[in-house]
This record gives C-alpha cells, structure tokens and sequence, in this order.
C-alpha cells in the first residue's frame, strides 16, 4: 500500500477579499484530498499576519516569520494592502519580504482567455490567445536600492533616488526559465521585453544576456520588444505571442494588462517559484484586496483556485499525478483553440455557403428537368439529381434548406448586434465610471480592483 503524502501549507489570507478566496481555496484542497484514496493530504497552518496584524504590532508579519515559513511545502496568499496601511509598507513588509527572502525569483503569470469571460477583445472570439508572463521577481526595479535625502533643506528641497538593479546571473537564469517553458508549448517562442533605447547600462545588459541565453535554444524563436511597442502588441497582435520575459516592473505592468484583456484582473493567477526548492514558493491570486467589497462574500475566488492548479503542478510533488487525467476543457473552447475560430459563427457561414451551392444546384436541375440539355438531348430520366439530393438533405436536417439559411442568417447579425451592445455598454460604463466615481486616495485606489470584475 501506497504511504499518504502530507504536504504542509502556510495560508496567508491577510487583508480583505484574500481571507475570503483562500477559505474558498482550501475547501476545493480539502475536498481534492478527500477524494484522492488516501493518497495525499493538506495540513494548513493559518498565519494572521497583514494590515490589522500591523495595527496591533507596528510590523506586518512576525520578526522569525521566514524561519517559520521556510519549513513548509507551499504558501498560499491573499491580498495585501489596506487604506489605514501605506502601500510601500504593506507590500514590502510582507509580500515582497517574503518573495525576496525566499529567492523566489521566477513569477509566473498565465494570460488565459476564459469561455464565458467577455474580452474587450473583439478578435477573442476567433483566435486562440493563450500566453504566459514571466517575471524577474528578485531584483530589477524592484531592488528596493535608494533613498530619500536633503529633508532638511525644507518643504521643496527633498530629493528621492530609486534605482534598478540588474545583474548578469539574475538576467540569465529567468530567461533560461522562459525558454525552457517555451519548449513545452505548442508555440515555441519567447518575447524579451526591453527599454535599452532609454536605459543604457541595466536594459542594454538585459538584451546582452538574452541573445547569449538565445543561441543555446536554436529550436526557439526569439524577438525582442520596447516595453511601449508590447504594450500596444498586447492589444493589436496578441495571437503572436507566446512567453513573454521581461524585468520586475515591466512585466508587473503587462501582465495586469493582459489579464484585463482577458476579461478581468480579478481572474488572474500568479506563482512565486523558487526553482530550486531550496525554499517554499508562494501561490497567489493577481488581484488586490478590494476593500470596497471585502467581507461581502462576493469575490468570485475563481483566480485563487487558478493559483491552487499552479501550487498543486509546480509547487509541491505532482499530488495529483495519475489521479485523474488532464481537466477536460469547455468543449466549445476546445473547437474554438483546434479550428482558431468560434465554432458556431463558423458553422453559420458554412451553412451560408452550402445554402448558396444548393440554390445553384436547384437552378441547374429546374432547367435540366425540364428534359433537354444546351445539346437538345432528352434527359428526362434522373434529371432532377440535383434536386432529389437536395430535398434527401432536407429530410436528413430535418428542417427545410431555406429555413436553415435564413437561421444562419439571424445568428450572424444576432452576433454582430450583441458585439455592438456590448461595446456600446462597455463604453458608456467606463463614461459613467470616470463621470461619477468620487475621487478616492492614491493609497485605496491602488488596491481597488474593479467590484464588477469580482462580482461577475
């Protein structure tokens, strides 16, 4: 008899929406154990660090929190940030003194077109867009390397330095984690996102080590992109991409906006790796902690699940291995990703074009029944071929051809009206949106997500 596997999980809700969808999380955790035999289980240990633990303690989480932490197998976050709590000190009090503590320098972040998910997108509908975010995590523009100085010169005179760090090996080893996901895509190429044309020293060092990263990987196709240039790409030309490496700051920004073109930031998942598993990496969803809904109990905890599936292959020994087989996927989106369209539209046109082949079938065969070819040959016998394949048709559709056309008719201006409809609300949402929203603090601002986006 097999030994069970106990894995050991530090959950780390935090603050708002996190303690709601990683209750959700567990529960989908607890039941997966449940049904494995006996095969594996989750032993969670909580963790109350975040805004309130710094309320009551002057510190986000506890002084020998990473000694703790480093004894588990994976860490599953929240949220982090509140209005009463200053973001740079939220965030570097915990999240980020958590990521840089642990080395947990590869961030992964899946860009996926969900079915039911509206994307502002209209090509969504017909090609298959399925990329990943890789993101430098250690260092970059994130280093933390500067200060504040000359205060006391007064009201006017300060001066702040914020300065990026990049180093050879740092470059390297995320470029070598990207090109060695892209060999397991189906599209095998890796996008290097850049600003040399303006950084001179860190950038120019970034696309240095990429091309020496490049040639080690032949099988690979390779570009390299101005972070303004990807930007736009995301939007016009998303279809070509595939994984996309880029540095701590730049890959933040775009991988935010390829889940919004997605059809939500509050659907996004995300992993903290340690590669090496010298340390536990972490699993958390995109989104913030969205105080304007916090304990409603209306996050949809979908992009928590999400980083749940990336815990369960990447952070801890494969669990679900030879349980089950793949996930099977809405079988709608399956045909959309084999065909690179939307299968009814594609359907409706090809039941316009066998509509237009059976009306010219039907206009041969009246004028061959009536008994005589352009030669004045009698073909009275088995003339109306033509026309017997066409009502054999009828009887096997069940329908009648005309009516058949006519429906295919109503689907494509039924789905040209609803694309119109929806851009046409989407627009006079974000008119009413920017016309009436009140002006909100820099502070809560940044960590409201869009309440739509978690209700839907």
């Amino acid at each position: 008899m097999t030994a069970t596997q106990n894995f050991r999980i530090a959950a780390i809700p935090a603050d708002g929406v996190g303690l709601e969808v990683v209750e959700a999380g567990r529960a989908v955790l607890d039941s997966l154990a449940g049904s494995s035999g006996g095969r594996f289980t989750f032993e969670w240990k909580d963790f109350p660090w975040g805004s309130e633990y710094y309320a009551e303690h002057g510190k986000m989480m506890a002084d020998d929190g990473l000694e703790e932490l480093k004894t588990f197998d994976a860490i599953y976050f929240g949220a982090v940030g509140w209005p009463t709590v200053p973001d740079h000190v939220s965030l570097w009090g915990l999240r980020l003194k958590i990521c840089q503590g642990f080395d947990q320098w590869a961030n992964v972040r899946p860009v996926e077109f969900l079915p039911g998910i509206v994307s502002p997108l209209r090509k969504a509908d017909d090609t298959d867009q399925n990329w990943v975010v890789v993101r430098e995590n250690s260092e970059g523009e994130y280093a933390g390397i500067g200060g504040r100085n000359l205060s006391a010169r007064g009201e006017g005179g300060e001066v702040a330095i914020q300065s990026a760090l990049f180093t050879e090996v740092g470059c390297e080893r995320i470029m070598r984690f990207a090109f060695d996901l892209a060999r397991t895509r189906a599209k095998k190429k890796v996008s290097s996102v850049t600003k040399s044309n303006a950084q001179q020293y860190g950038m120019v060092l970034w696309d240095d080590v990429f091309k020496k990263v490049a040639a080690d990987y032949p099988d690979i196709e390779t570009e390299s992109v101005l972070v303004d240039a990807m930007a736009a790409k995301f939007v016009l030309h998303p279809e070509d991409l595939s994984v996309v490496v880029a540095s701590n700051l730049n890959a933040d920004i775009l991988s935010d906006l390829g889940s919004a073109l997605a059809g939500s930031l509050g659907l996004a998942a995300s992993a903290n790796l340690n590669p090496a598993k010298t340390y536990p990496s972490m699993f958390e969803p995109v989104h913030g902690s969205a105080p304007d809904i916090a304990g409603e109990g209306t996050a949809n905890p979908l992009a928590t699940l999400l980083s749940v599936a990336m815990m369960l292959r990447d952070g801890l020994d494969r669990p679900l291995q030879g349980l089950r087989g793949r996930p099977a996927r809405d079988p709608v989106m399956a045909l959309r990703m084999f065909l690179g369209r939307d299968p009814v539209a594609l359907l409706a046109e090809l039941l316009l074009l066998l509509l237009c082949l059976l009306v010219v079938l039907r206009g041969r065969s009246l004028r061959r029944g009536l008994g005589v070819d352009s030669h004045g040959v009698d073909h009275a016998v088995g003339a109306d071929l033509p026309g017997q394949l066409l009502q054999s048709l009828d009887g096997i559709l069940g329908v009648e051809v005309d009516r058949l056309g006519a429906l295919a008719l109503r689907h494509l201006e039924a789905r040209r009206n609803r694309i119109d409809r929806e851009d046409a609300a989407r627009a006079s949402k974000h008119r009413a949106r920017d016309r009436e929203l009140p002006y909100r603090p820099a502070a809560e601002d940044r960590h409201r997500i869009a309440v739509d986006d978690l209700r839907e």
